[in-house]
């Protein structure tokens, strides 16, 4: 399963449950009038059983009482659930269309996934399983998506960027607003039928503010259709009018929520002066009233005006007003909305009103107050300041703190328009003075861009590089080992050359913990009973890391080499992400084979192939070292198998080292006894890939006995990408 594929299929995947988990039609709506309403909150006071009865008449027949505080006919949702007819679809194979050209093929294909999308969103609420089958990994949608990349040519990275991502993305995000709505207003509802009118009020609130993102994110979903179905001639109107229908159902329901437990607001607003700058703000009057015209008096008021909250208190009549300095908004002629944000128990409703001022760029002033003056890798650089202008401090406002031209960290001022950064010092930025540099980009904001700089010294860090193992097999050699700082830090993606004779034959990439392993053909220099000196150098330019150099001598045995002689060799392949699975299915059948795994003609270092082994024929190689004497080869072997074993049921790579397997098994959700005994054996590897004595022959015996578990599990046939 590609990376793309998977993205597909999650796009779609969420509009199934979106369909099944989301009411559609009035259905939501009505849940709100679930199981008996109260007065409203403007009637509460007057209302008595019989107006309480008579709502809950009108909301279980959906016809409004005739007394006011009942729904009315064009606000109370009808209830239900609406049937719906599905038919199996069948679908042609896109391998049988034809020679036709490519567009031919492109636009058949489009064709098919819509109408899988539509069939699994009207798949009813009974028909779970089956609308999973429709779009899941493993659907024909999914097949239909692969052909389709096959057909336009895509590769897998463009795949992941494509429209098709993006719609997955938002699509997920409106999922989650409906299904945190849906959540919060079954608790609403049972809320509603007791006597809590704060908690009541508090939901009604919350409700809200959810039903604003679940629009803001309905609109960025349909934008995101609109896009996907430019880019990718897909036809996707059927899902645009769902999402439509859920979301003209979020809104009506609110409708519902606010008349009943809420007061409706009125919101005036004007502006003292048509323009407005950071350092010259606008002052906002404003007045607060009931929908009857009842002033909102003596309140103490909250307002969200982009992202800043600004506070008033309204006088007897309901007058305040709010000053507004404009930071993030674009410069220029802009509508300002503002939004009364009540207080979560309040009995107010929110309500919003818009002013039109023309917004005037400022240049901030940064400053950076203190700093780190001196540092070496992986030490910390610390750098403090803040952002403003005319001595007032801006907040939210983005700023990059970078060391000698290299980004370090991005983050945002504080309240106060403060800000503070403390990262470590990455290898890639060269020794000597330098400038460390706080920039805030130049964004089409209220408060442009600036930048401002100091200086610090790059102190440069001694490196050190080991050989843990170095062995011949065949007509290659193998050598393994680590690079860390001189006080034993690693040093990851840093580059190790291995040279022979002077010249140089391969090069490794050392992983998360320093490691490297490197394996080249050398055969014109291997001649049988002699010894072989091998040198590895590490010196990359632009660096703030010294250079460093390691040797190590091999003999070749006369027999031609055995890797059965370097228990070591795969162990520390497997451990720094040299497929460990092939490398171990090589070593335990090769006992004169020219070149090893990893060797090409070339001398480079070549990701050993995985040859197919079954994890069967790993347990058992363990036990045939065990059996040899070999404790850190059958530790090896071990974990190989276990790790075959899960690699099928885990998204991973084979590149990877035993501990990110590991990690990659956790988010998988592997059940805990498995994830433990894959732990031992994980901490295990370790040493004896690296140790300098070999695991104790009764911990690798009971290594082997842990593997054991999963020697006993049905075999599975191997995830993707261990193939």
């Amino acid at each position: 399963m590609t990376g793309w594929e998977r993205a597909v299929g999650d796009t779609f995947a969420v509009l199934v449950v979106l369909a099944l988990v989301v009411p559609t039609g009035a259905a939501l709506a009505g849940a709100a009038d679930q199981p008996g309403p109260r007065p409203t909150a403007d009637a509460r006071a007057v209302g008595g059983p019989a107006d309480r009865q008579a709502q809950d008449n009108a909301t279980t027949t959906g016809r409004a009482p005739a007394e006011s505080g009942g729904a009315g006919a064009d606000e109370t949702p009808t209830g239900g659930d609406a049937a719906t007819t599905t038919e199996t679809v069948y679908h042609v194979d896109p391998d049988a269309v034809g020679d036709g050209d490519a567009g031919d093929v492109r636009g058949y294909l489009a064709r098919e996934m819509a109408e899988q999308l539509s069939s699994s969103l009207n798949a009813s609420q009974g028909q779970i399983d089956r609308a999973r089958r429709l779009v899941g990994n493993d659907s024909q949608y999914a097949d239909l998506a692969e052909k389709y990349r096959e057909v336009t040519g895509e590769s897998a990275a463009e795949a992941e960027s494509s429209a098709f991502t993006r719609v997955g993305l938002v699509q997920r995000s409106f999922l989650a607003n409906v299904t945190r709505y849906r959540q919060t207003l079954d608790t609403y509802r049972q809320v509603r039928n007791g006597s809590n009118v704060t908690r009541e009020r508090v939901l009604a609130h919350r409700l809200a503010d959810i039903a604003r993102d679940v629009n803001r994110s309905a609109v960025r979903l349909n934008r995101t259709y609109r896009n996907a179905s430019a880019e990718r001639d897909i036809d996707l109107e059927s899902a645009t009018a769902s999402v439509g229908d859920i979301r003209a159902n979020v809104t009506r329901t609110q409708r519902t929520v606010r008349r009943r437990s809420l007061v409706r607001t009125d919101l005036r607003l004007r502006p003292t002066d048509d323009t407005a700058s950071f350092t010259d703000p606008v002052t906002l009057a404003g007045r607060l009233r009931t929908a009857d015209r009842a002033a909102v008096a003596n309140e103490t008021l909250r307002f969200r005006v982009g992202n800043q909250t600004l506070a008033a208190t309204t006088d007897a009549r309901g007058r305040f007003e709010v000053t507004y300095r404009p930071t993030l908004i674009p410069p220029g002629d802009q509508r300002l909305v503002v939004r009364y944000r009540p207080a979560n128990a309040s009995r107010y409703a929110g309500a919003t009103a818009g002013v039109r001022v023309n917004v005037t760029r400022v240049a901030p002033d940064v400053t950076i107050a203190n700093r780190t003056t001196a540092v070496g890798y992986g030490e910390n650089v610390v750098v403090n300041g803040t952002v403003g202008a005319a001595g007032v401090g801006a907040a939210d406002v983005p700023v990059v703190v970078s060391v000698g031209g290299v980004p370090l960290n991005r983050t945002t001022t504080g309240p106060n328009g403060s800000f503070g950064v403390a990262e470590a010092l990455p290898a890639n930025v060269s020794a000597g003075d330098r400038r460390v540099s706080v920039r805030v980009p130049a964004g089409n904001r209220a408060l442009g861009g600036a930048t401002t700089a100091a200086g610090v010294t790059v102190e440069p860090t001694d490196t050190s590089l080991r050989v843990a193992n170095a062995t011949t097999f065949g007509k290659s050699v193998f050598v393994s080992g680590y690079l860390r700082t001189a006080q034993g830090a690693p040093l990851p993606n840093q580059t190790v050359v291995l040279r022979v004779g002077g010249k140089p034959v391969a090069r490794a990439l050392t992983n998360a913990s320093g490691g490297y392993a490197a394996t080249a053909n050398v055969s014109s220099e291997l001649a049988a009973g002699e010894s072989l000196r091998v040198n590895l150098t590490y010196g990359a330019a632009g660096t703030n890391l010294r250079p460093s150099r390691a040797s190590a001598t091999v003999r070749v045995p006369a027999g031609g080499g055995s890797l059965v002689d370097s228990p070591l060799l795969v162990g520390a392949a497997g451990a720094l992400g040299i497929a460990v699975l092939g490398a171990f299915a090589w070593r335990f059948r090769s006992d004169d084979s020219v070149g090893g795994p990893g060797a090409t003609d070339e001398g480079e270092v070549h990701p050993v192939a995985n040859p197919g082994r079954s994890a069967e024929s790993l347990f058992a190689a363990a036990d045939d070292a065990l059996d040899a004497g070999e404790p850190d080869a059958a530790v090896l072997a071990a974990y190989g198998g276990a790790r075959r074993r899960l690699a099928a049921e885990v998204e991973s790579s084979p590149a990877e080292t035993h501990w990110e397997f590991l990690a990659d098994c956790r988010a998988a959700d592997v059940p805990d006894d498995r994830l433990g005994r894959l732990e031992t054996l994980t901490e295990l590897v370790d040493r004896a890939a690296f140790a300098s004595e070999s695991v104790d022959p009764d911990e690798a015996r009971a290594a082997v006995e842990t593997a054991a578990a999963f020697r006993e599990e049905t075999e599975r046939p191997a995830a993707a990408a261990d193939d």
